[in-house]
């Protein structure tokens, strides 16, 4: 049975799920353009069409589908990039485009694990207060809300340079995640961080910062997602996929 054909999708990507989704659309001839916020410099070539930046918020969004002729969204943002998912969700609603949320599964707590739950930034500052040298593994742009912890060392990790911006005492290591644990544990025993603050990012990619904090009994402050507008929502591009050609 030959599959559905959309027109024209549009990915709100950033992702690996997105870059995913955009090689298997193209391996079967479906148009698809892929849209980059452009906050990290060092990004992967991509499947299909590319574009890089904003919409200029809900309406821009609405009027570039209609240009494009744009017939299906999948927002694949980063699980944490809220203002673009609701701006997604509000475009689609009134544009009438069918929109596909490819939200990668969350990371769970297991057995032993010493997890703080917290739903921000202001929420994992104050949770920090028992600790002296944090592994702080978030985005550049969030680095300025921690400047003013004096009274802690920070391990700061991230794909690109911050530049001059405000941000707290400690080193910055400029790499992707590790995939390996053992390079995360002797990460973390090198620099002798007693804390993990992270984001709740869910996958694989990042994922072997949480092991290795779990092997080395260390603390994690785990920064929750925040609520989204509800839509069909699948876990993998291979969902996505298949919504899209059903």
């Amino acid at each position: 049975m030959p599959i559905s054909r959309p027109d024209h999708v549009l990915i709100l990507g950033g992702t690996r799920d997105s870059a995913h989704l955009a090689g298997l659309l193209t391996e079967q001839g479906i148009p698809v353009t892929t849209s980059l916020a452009g906050r990290t410099r060092s990004a992967k070539a991509l499947a299909g069409q590319v574009r890089v930046g904003g919409f200029g918020g809900v309406d821009g969004l609405i009027a570039w589908m209609k240009d494009h002729g744009v017939s299906h969204l999948v927002d694949a943002t980063h699980p944490f990039a809220a203002k673009i998912s609701h701006n997604a969700y509000e475009a689609a609603q009134k544009g009438n485009i069918p929109l596909c949320r490819l939200n990668r599964p969350e990371w769970q707590a297991r057995d032993g694990d010493a997890w703080h739950h917290v739903s921000d930034h202001d929420s994992a500052r104050l949770a920090l207060e028992p600790y002296k040298r944090v592994f702080l593994a978030i985005g550049r742009l969030e680095l300025a809300g921690y400047s003013n912890c004096r009274d802690h060392w920070f391990l700061m990790r991230m794909i690109d340079d911050p530049g001059p911006i405000a941000r707290p005492d400690g080193e910055i290591i400029l790499s992707r995640p590790a995939s390996a644990v053992e390079d995360e544990i002797h990460l973390m025993d090198k620099h002798r961080v007693d804390c993990l603050i992270t984001k709740n990012a869910g996958g694989s990619a990042s994922y072997a910062k949480i092991e290795a904090a779990r092997q080395l009994g260390l603390p994690v402050i785990m920064i929750d997602r925040p609520s989204l507008p509800e839509c069909f929502t699948t876990e993998s591009a291979e969902g996505a996929f298949d919504w899209l050609t059903s």
